[in-house]
């Protein structure tokens, strides 16, 4: 027996909407009116009514292995209880005490393929400190200092997972997965599947608000890979963290920063050259549009899901109100212990380009930048791979 559920989250006149999915059924079905037998729900380990996606969609969960089987493993990291004593800037402690500290993913802003990991985390005798100080301080050490995949928690603007490089540990704030043996290839092809559509929408079917707990990603279903589709979705993945990285060249407390923005770019005139790393941005993120879009068709396919679901996931299907609706009103990221209140903008104003040409000379000044990588007679560093330990500076 079925079922009849009305959705009008999405509803700007949200009575009207109700009212229109009452009385025309028939023009309503699949926009603010569902009909489903609630037995079906149960395809989806712990039933939830995920009445808005079709049968094909919620068969996905019996068809796949979830995420946390075949060598996959995903937990939660450490909770300090106390982030004041416990957790600094990577900028701020000497290196001469860095075999203490070691870099620390504490969720931090909505951002996809990758994100800087900007802070430490005191870890003297193994975290010891952490554990007997209070109660509230917890550690969980199983897959500390591995490379893997790791995501936000908490965020209004939706999943994004990156890469964790080795020998860092993350909090609970920054769940991680990783794969058997650690290999780059695995992880990568990973980390663009759960960054897919298709991986987003089987996450929203489980859940209700803006707060990814490693128990939904451990039940999410993923694809069976063959060789040749691991190493293409592991390309993309690469492609996408590399022209995201070299966005973050410019930011001066970033491990990846070079030279300003100002600097990356030939020109004379301080109008021309701000005019030319804007069109640089704009390029870029061009080329990961391109590349998401490929992304997303491939891992449809990897997954069987047919033209109709795939209109329904692309153009939205009920899940942008629980995206958007976070239970606790929390900013995209937390504002503790250093931690950015925002996502780096990858575009800036004249003015704003200008002040990190000059912060970036004062620096120089004072020795901690070498004026040589921008005259040209210190080559610029290669790029490192994306689970490669991050260094002790830029």
């Amino acid at each position: 027996m079925k079922t009849v559920f009305l959705r009008v989250l999405e509803a700007e006149d949200k009575a009207n909407a109700l009212l229109d999915a009452i009385r025309e059924a028939e023009n309503a079905h699949g926009r603010h009116r569902f009909e489903v037998d609630p037995r079906f729900f149960s395809s989806v380990q712990r039933s939830p009514f995920s009445y808005w996606v079709s049968d094909g969609l919620r068969g996905v969960f019996r068809d796949f292995p979830r995420l946390e089987r075949e060598g996959r493993t995903a937990q939660v990291g450490v909770a300090t209880g106390d982030d004041e004593r416990f957790v600094r800037a990577w900028w701020g402690v000497q290196q001469a005490i860095r075999t203490r500290w070691f870099p620390f993913a504490k969720g931090g802003a909505f951002s996809t393929f990758y994100a800087d990991i900007h802070l430490l985390v005191d870890w003297l005798r193994d975290g010891a400190p952490i554990e007997l100080s209070f109660v509230g301080g917890r550690v969980r050490k199983v897959l500390f200092f591995r490379p893997g995949v790791t995501w936000s928690r908490r965020s209004q603007r939706g999943l994004s997972l990156r890469p964790i490089p080795a020998g860092c540990i993350f909090s609970d704030k920054s769940p991680t997965a990783c794969t058997e043996g650690d290999d780059s290839h695995a992880l990568l092809a990973l980390v663009a599947i759960s960054n897919s559509l298709a991986f987003r929408a089987m996450v929203q079917m489980q859940m209700a608000f803006g707060s990814y707990e490693v128990g939904v990603l451990q039940r999410t279903p993923v694809p069976r890979l063959t060789e040749a589709s691991r190493s293409d979705l592991a390309r993309l993945a690469r492609q996408a963290w590399s022209l995201k990285r070299s966005l973050d060249t410019r930011t001066e407390t970033s491990h990846a920063f070079t030279l300003p923005a100002l600097l990356q770019v030939a020109d004379t005139a301080l109008a021309a050259r701000a005019a030319a790393w804007s069109e640089h941005v704009r390029t870029v993120e061009a080329e990961l549009g391109g590349i998401q879009a490929e992304i997303d068709d491939r891992c449809f396919a990897l997954y069987g899901i047919d033209e109709a679901d795939r209109r329904a996931i692309t153009e939205g299907f009920g899940t942008r109100g629980s995206e958007e609706a976070s239970s606790d009103g929390a900013n995209d990221a937390e504002n503790d212990a250093g931690e950015e209140t925002h996502e780096n903008e990858s575009t800036a104003d004249a003015t704003g380009l200008a002040a990190e040409l000059v912060s970036w000379a004062v620096g120089v000044a004072f020795g901690r930048f070498d004026v040589r990588l921008a005259t040209g007679a210190r080559p610029l560093p290669t790029e490192p791979e994306p689970f490669d330990p991050l260094p002790a500076c830029s």
